[in-house]
């Protein structure tokens, strides 16, 4: 059987008690302003093609904002794919 790597970064005890008061928690350093800006630009482009919401126009706003799933395949999320938030999703949800 496979074993899975050992997260690199765990969260506080005052960390986690933050995210179950609040339900988010905000990471540091998990990735680059530019990957969040690459991220942004993929899912607004899905929004557009996919259910007419344009980011310019917020009149379109309103619509349904589906099929976002498919946005995590984009090579433009392999910045999230880091063994820091990898350590604080398990330490959330669990291994």
């Amino acid at each position: 059987m496979p074993t899975r790597p050992v997260a690199a970064a765990t969260l506080s005890a005052a960390e986690i008690a933050l995210f179950r008061r609040r339900g988010f928690l905000r990471l540091a350093g998990v990735f680059t302003a530019d990957a969040a800006a690459a991220m942004r630009a993929v899912l607004w482009r899905r929004l557009r093609e996919r259910n007419g919401v344009d980011r310019d126009d917020r009149s379109t706003w309103n619509r349904p904002w589906t099929g976002l799933q498919g946005c995590a395949g984009d090579p433009a999320f392999r910045a999230i794919a880091t063994p820091r938030l990898a350590g604080a999703i398990s330490a959330l949800l669990g291994p």
